[in-house]
């Protein structure tokens, strides 16, 4: 179901005449947020990994996650276009639509609070619950109004450094990144932001361990999200079999003005 069929029936329950109605109208409220977030992470999901998307399942979180991708994904704004003749004279703008964004208040407060009452509860007050779903119904009206989805960046590319795809990334989003996932659904794998230059390079570190050899010594990466005990991996020199026994954290001293002490292993 799409936001518009979740308004109707919202209307639907708001009619009855039968308060236990007001129960189901907070539910679908709750529902057709959900789906108006879940859609614009959707739409984006194409320059971004869905895994990073959908990490958090709440909307105020998962939008939270996406505005930090996308800068302008939750911003408000109105699209206007003109032609150009073939002499060059342009004719009158013309309105494309509205891209809007939702109220953060919705998303949180207003989110929680139809929640509240989708519980036993002893104070129910059915007319402070009727304001809510309305006040909540207003907002989901505007945004569905004249809708349409704008994902316009200056695009940063870089590798994944696992599988080799080739990462698309807003311009505008990486000074606040620290961890980036491939888009590919079947890799997936994690990146650490390391730098971006002034060429506009941006430098990744996988999320991954150097294993030595305990044939050759030759060192090995292994993603962190395959580490564990029992896991056994080829030697890309000797291809000798090797297996992790044990986990072994290594911990020192963050560095200060004093002399940091020596590294340990437990």
């Amino acid at each position: 179901m799409e936001v518009k069929d979740y308004i109707g029936k919202i209307e639907l329950h708001l009619a009855s005449l039968n308060s236990h109605q007001l129960i189901y109208a907070a539910l679908d409220c709750r529902l057709a947020i959900e789906r108006f977030v879940y859609n614009r992470l959707e739409f984006h999901s194409e320059r971004h990994s869905a895994k990073l998307l959908f990490k958090n399942w709440q909307p105020h979180s998962a939008m939270r996650t996406l505005t930090l991708l996308e800068p302008d994904a939750n911003k408000s704004f109105t699209l206007h276009m003109k032609e150009e003749s073939e002499r060059g004279e342009k004719e009158g703008f013309k309105l494309i639509g509205s891209h809007e964004g939702i109220d953060d208040a919705i998303l949180n407060k207003k989110y929680h609070s139809l929640g509240s009452y989708l519980h036993l509860r002893k104070d129910m007050d059915s007319e402070k619950l009727r304001t809510l779903i309305n006040e909540c119904l207003d907002e989901l009206k505007r945004l569905v109004i004249k809708k349409f989805e704008c994902n316009l960046a200056n695009i940063v590319k870089a590798d994944c450094l696992a599988c080799g795809q080739e990462i698309h990334i807003n311009e505008k989003s990486i000074p606040n990144l620290k961890e980036i996932w491939c888009t590919d659904p079947n890799c997936n794998t994690k990146h650490f932001v390391k730098d971006f230059s002034q060429e506009k390079k941006l430098a990744l570190i996988l999320d991954a361990t150097v294993f030595k050899c305990a044939s050759c010594s030759a060192e090995n990466l292994i993603l962190n999200t395959k580490v564990k005990e029992g896991f056994s991996f080829k030697c890309t020199e000797c291809h000798s079999k090797n297996e992790i026994i044990r986990k072994v954290w290594e911990y020192g001293v963050r560095e200060t003005q004093q002399t940091a002490l020596p590294r340990a292993k437990p």
